[in-house]
């Protein structure tokens, strides 16, 4: 199947230059990142603060240029496109952010929040954005009543609806989903997380969910990138990531989701330290300061990325050596600090 969307060898560096000291030094936020999105298929990128997937999420929805490498929309490049190709592309590719209180004009009403993108293209009549309105708030569960209330008027978990339903005013194929759960109470969260995926099983489109939190992976999405420090360091059908996790630092994410159930946790991985500074980067594998089964070679060579079934690559030394003689990285005890 042709991807919808290809991220190729991405790379953003942010310059940051000391007044007093007069010298300049570099953020390596992303450092070579590929990935590809089918049409209807739900991806995750997951990893901690600081691992670059919001960075990589900005670069996508052309709001953060990227330093090198490419983002293609089928089969045509957009990232240096000028003003009507950038416009195109974005009507195609929508945003739904992290906080939906921050992202509503608090002077704006329901109905005007979504219709705005309407007008922005000129879709249709008056009187047919003002029917498409209804049609939005009713498709992501919200009632005509809610339409001329402002965002303090409305909980959290309604103002992220509006939010979503903004987002699917200009029929997109791609929604890219930055969080869209972390900034709401647990109880709602389950509910978003249902709308979005019967929205993508509906509406047939495609969902990038930027996450640090497995467990919602495993909910909602069809294949997961874990990203470390600006990298890929795994990829892999969700089902096949938690059966058999080949890198060591996405057991460790794993190893921390809290499952009620006792038979389905995993041994604790240990990492050692915190995560580096994007600054200054450890060379070879970025993670092997923290890494618990790491060998001489991590701390001076970047791992290549290894296949280990289909559609399942991670980029470490040991997991290359190690699938000969062991499954996963699941079984490998952990080692003391």
């Amino acid at each position: 199947m042709t991807p919808l969307l290809e991220v190729r060898d991405l790379v953003k560096e942010f310059p940051i230059r000391h007044s007093l000291r007069g010298t300049a030094t570099v953020v390596h936020a992303l450092d070579g990142v590929s990935l590809s999105i089918a049409p209807g298929e739900a991806v995750a990128v997951v990893g901690e603060s600081g691992s670059g997937k919001t960075t990589l999420a900005r670069c996508i929805l052309g709001l953060t240029p990227p330093t090198g490498g490419a983002i293609v929309l089928d089969g045509v490049e957009v990232t240096r496109g000028d003003g009507r190709a950038l416009r195109a592309f974005r009507r195609q590719v929508q945003p739904v952010f992290q906080d939906p209180y921050a992202s509503l004009d608090p002077r704006w009403s329901v109905a005007r929040t979504v219709r705005e993108p309407l007008d922005a293209y000129a879709i249709g009549s008056v009187a047919d954005r003002e029917a498409r309105v209804g049609t939005l708030l009713d498709l992501v569960g919200l009632t005509a009543r809610m339409a001329p209330r402002r965002p303090h008027e409305l909980s959290g978990g309604q103002r992220q609806r509006v939010g979503i339903a903004a987002a699917l005013a200009l029929e997109p194929r791609l929604i890219v989903a930055d969080e869209p759960t972390s900034a709401l109470d647990v109880s709602v969260q389950a509910q978003i997380l249902n709308l979005l995926a019967g929205l993508q099983r509906e509406l047939g489109i495609a969902i990038l969910l930027i996450t640090h939190n497995l467990a919602v992976v495993e909910h909602i999405c069809d294949r997961a990138l874990v990203m470390y420090l600006g990298r890929l360091v795994e990829e892999a059908p969700v089902p096949t990531l938690f059966a058999d996790p080949r890198h060591p630092y996405t057991s460790a994410l794993m190893a921390a989701i809290p499952y009620p159930d006792p038979s389905r946790r995993l041994p604790q991985t240990v990492l050692r330290g915190e995560v580096p500074s994007p600054i200054d980067p450890p060379p070879g594998c970025h993670f092997h300061t923290r890494c618990p089964v790491a060998i001489d070679i991590c701390a001076v060579q970047r791992p290549a990325t290894t296949q280990f079934g289909p559609a399942h690559r991670a980029a470490c030394h040991v997991a290359a050596v190690a699938a000969q003689s062991t499954p996963s990285f699941a079984q490998v005890p952990s080692v003391p600090q």
